[in-house]
């Protein structure tokens, strides 16, 4: 399950999301050339899980053009990606108790099967 992510971290760098958020969460702007294919979902292999991502169309702080082409690129790889789209919804509307979104995330939640037990 993946809430409003920064499913491209080079689109976002390139875009300078947040100011530098990608920067710093690689260790600051000379990291970025090193670590950004290590770090990038985009760049990853894709996931041999199902992955859900609920992204509101108006998010301000992360474009849903990322999530976008985070999933069409990994369903042409193979996995199972679906994007759940959440009309004029924003970046923390799916954190935010009692609205719609949050009310779909606790839905999609409820649907994830069963961690299995260890043994």
């Amino acid at each position: 399950m993946a809430v409003s992510p920064v499913a491209a971290l080079g689109r976002a760098h390139e875009r300078d999301l947040s100011r530098g958020a990608v920067a710093g969460l690689l260790g600051g702007p000379g990291a970025v050339a090193e670590l950004l294919p290590l770090a990038d979902p985009l760049l990853l292999p894709p996931p041999v899980v199902p992955v859900t991502i609920l992204h509101g169309t108006a998010d301000p702080d992360v474009p849903l053009a990322l999530s976008r082409e985070y999933a069409a690129v990994m369903r042409r790889a193979g996995a199972r990606v679906e994007l759940r789209e959440r009309p004029g919804g924003g970046h923390y509307a799916p954190l935010t108790p009692g609205t719609g979104a949050f009310r779909e995330l606790l839905d999609a939640l409820r649907g994830l099967p069963p961690e299995p037990s260890p043994g």
